[in-house]
């Protein structure tokens, strides 16, 4: 189970993430991406541009999760934006929290965290809002893991190897650590969506929390974002109670 304090670290951790510097644009390798609709009836077309990768530079083509801003967010108006890179350290952090009882691997859980979203170095953040089926997503993303591993094979042969093999775990969540993950991932969000409605009073994200609750399967983050989902209900009940007049 999930102490409060821990949760309180991730938050903390997540906030403190946050900087007031202006990011590069967005860019993405796709092109009339279109993904209106959703938050609060706020309509936004992506700026798209062509994402110049160092084919021979390992380093500086997964670098690019640094510029590729999460895409629900931009959806939604969030100023300053997460990036993928911001999105996966967290998921790595918060696997450091898995309890000792659940009997999974820790450091595999911190590996498939980091390595889950990097094809989108690439791709750029697709989500259900582009017309991209699940297939067609899974297949672009699997042409963009084979170039990074082509490269890094030059370097070193085990780590292209490591790298496919913990990337088609996460995605086929082919083991109890991959599925894991892929909660936690949904688990971020959700945080990191408690932090934005915070920081900036006048956004309600609560379509994150209505799509995403339900969809949990494992115990550990079931019992996070019961807690997490409790304290927001606690928070925002003090923000919309009226204000009693003074005596």
């Amino acid at each position: 189970m999930l102490a409060g304090g821990c949760l309180h670290w991730f938050i903390q951790l997540d906030v403190e993430s946050d900087n007031d510097i202006e990011s590069e644009k967005i860019t993405h390798c796709l092109e009339n991406r279109n993904i209106n609709g959703g938050c609060q009836n706020h309509h936004r077309q992506t700026e798209v541009q062509t994402l110049h990768v160092e084919e021979s530079n390992i380093e500086k083509t997964v670098a690019q999760l640094k510029n590729v801003k999460r895409s629900g967010w931009i959806r939604c108006g969030i100023p300053l934006p997460e990036s993928v890179a911001d999105h996966s350290f967290m998921m790595a952090a918060i696997a450091f929290a898995i309890p000792q009882a659940s009997l999974l691997d820790r450091s595999t859980c911190i590996q498939l965290a980091v390595v889950h979203d990097i094809a989108e170095s690439i791709v750029g953040d697709i989500t259900p809002y582009d017309g991209i089926s699940k297939k067609e997503k899974s297949k672009i993303e699997q042409e963009a893991i084979s170039r990074i591993a082509c490269h890094l094979n030059e370097l070193d042969a085990a780590g292209a190897e490591t790298l496919s093999r913990l990337w088609q775990e996460y995605e086929h969540a082919s083991t109890p650590e991959a599925r894991f993950v892929k909660d936690v991932d949904k688990f971020e969000m959700l945080l990191q969506a408690d932090i934005y409605e915070r920081k900036h009073p006048t956004i309600c994200l609560q379509q994150f929390f209505d799509s995403t609750t339900e969809r949990i399967t494992t115990e550990v983050v079931k019992t996070w974002v019961k807690e997490l989902v409790n304290k927001r209900t606690t928070r925002l009940a003090v923000l919309t109670s009226p204000s009693k007049p003074e005596k």
